[in-house]
C-alpha cells in the first residue's frame, strides 16, 4: 500500500463501520476497484469496501491484471497463504483446483507472482470490512485475447455462481478520461458486449484492467446482475463499482 500513513487494523475496521451506516442494499457479488490504494485512491477503496460491512463470504476471488505474457494463459499462485499488514489469508485450495480443472488455459502456476501484486492492497479492507474467509489470486496478460477472457469469466460464472463468493475486478479509469464515459457506460446499459470487447481492445479507451473489467460484466450479464457505479471525485477512478442482484 502506497500510503503516507497505514492505519492500523482496529482504525481501518472503525472507518469502514463508519462509513457504511446502515447498509441496507442487496448482497454484493462483485467489485470493480482500482488496483492499488495510495492517498489519492484512498477515499475510493474506503467507500468501496464499506458497502461489504456486515456481508459474509467464505470466498473471495480477486482478478488482477499483469504486464508480463504468462507462460500459463490464466495464472493462480500457488501460496498457501497471502500476507497483508494485518496478518496471513489462507488460500482457498478447493476453489483454486476447480478453476484449473474446469478450463484448460486455467493453471496454477507462479509465473506473474511479484512482491506488488494488487491483492496485497485489498487484502487489508477486506480483513477489516468482513473478517474471515479465503483467497483465490487470479491473474491474466493485460493484453490477452478476447477468448482467453470470456474462458475466465465462463469458469467464475460455473463454479462460483452458488458459492458464498465475492469476485474482486482491479480495473481503473482516471477521471482525466471522462470524455469516454458516456460511451461506455451506454454499451453496459444495453448490455452491448461485441462493442465493449471492440472499443477496449482497441486501446482507444486508456483503461487500466480491461480484461478484469470485461470478466466482470460478462459474469454480471450471466448472473443477472445490477452493476452500481459510484459517484466519484474527480481524483477517484470511474470503474468503482459493485454488482448487485436485481430487484425487479
Amino acid at each position: 500500500m502506497k500510503l503516507s500513513t497505514v492505519p492500523d487494523q482496529a482504525t481501518l475496521t472503525t472507518t469502514l463501520r463508519v462509513a457504511a451506516g446502515p447498509n441496507t442494499g442487496s448482497p454484493v457479488k462483485l467489485m470493480f476497484i482500482t488496483p492499488f490504494v495510495d492517498d489519492q485512491q484512498l477515499d475510493t477503496f474506503i467507500r468501496s469496501y464499506a458497502r461489504l460491512v456486515g456481508l459474509q463470504y467464505d470466498i473471495v476471488v480477486i482478478v488482477e491484471e499483469v504486464d508480463k505474457v504468462l507462460e500459463k494463459k490464466i495464472s493462480m499462485p500457488s501460496m498457501e497463504t497471502f500476507t497483508s499488514v494485518y496478518g496471513q489469508v489462507p488460500a482457498h485450495d478447493g476453489v483454486r483446483n476447480e478453476f484449473a480443472d474446469e478450463d484448460d488455459d486455467l493453471y496454477i502456476d507462479d509465473g506473474g507472482v511479484h512482491e506488488h501484486m494488487a491483492i496485497y492492497d485489498h487484502l487489508p479492507f477486506l480483513q477489516c470490512a468482513i473478517g474471515s474467509f479465503s483467497v483465490v489470486s487470479v491473474q491474466i496478460y493485460k493484453e490477452e485475447r478476447p477468448s482467453i477472457i470470456k474462458e475466465l469469466a465462463y469458469v467464475i460464472e460455473e463454479i462460483l455462481g452458488e458459492r458464498s463468493a465475492l469476485v474482486v475486478f482491479c480495473c481503473a479509469l482516471d477521471d482525466k478520461h471522462r470524455s469516454w464515459w458516456p460511451q461506455l457506460k451506454s454499451y453496459i446499459d444495453e448490455h452491448d458486449i461485441s462493442n465493449l470487447f471492440n472499443i477496449l481492445n482497441s486501446g482507444e479507451i486508456p483503461m487500466a484492467g480491461h480484461g478484469p473489467f470485461i470478466t466482470g460484466v460478462l459474469v454480471s450479464e450471466a448472473w443477472n446482475l445490477e452493476i452500481q457505479f459510484m459517484d466519484q471525485a474527480p481524483s477517484g477512478s470511474l470503474l468503482a463499482a459493485h454488482a448487485v442482484m436485481r430487484t425487479t
